[in-house]
């Protein structure tokens, strides 16, 4: 997922079986994968894993987890 569709489309073309979008979350309603790696600013983080909780999916994050305490506990 990248907010460019164009940049989205052309890194998943480089990946057989990739699907692209620019929002994140309409990928995770399409049953696609097992496990997310969020490579994304700090402030989406915690959003984007707590989708990607909720989806059922397992969730690796780049550090820091989340911006606040809170939203770390909230996540954990």
């Amino acid at each position: 997922a990248d907010p460019d569709p164009a940049r989205a489309a052309a890194l998943a073309s480089r990946h057989p079986g990739a699907a692209a979008a620019a929002d994140p979350a309409a990928l995770l309603r399409r049953d696609l994968a097992e496990a997310v790696h969020l490579c994304s600013p700090l402030p989406t983080h915690a959003p984007l894993a707590a989708a990607a909780v909720a989806a059922g999916l397992h969730v690796i994050v780049e550090k820091p987890l989340a911006a606040t305490e809170a939203e770390t506990r909230a996540l954990l």
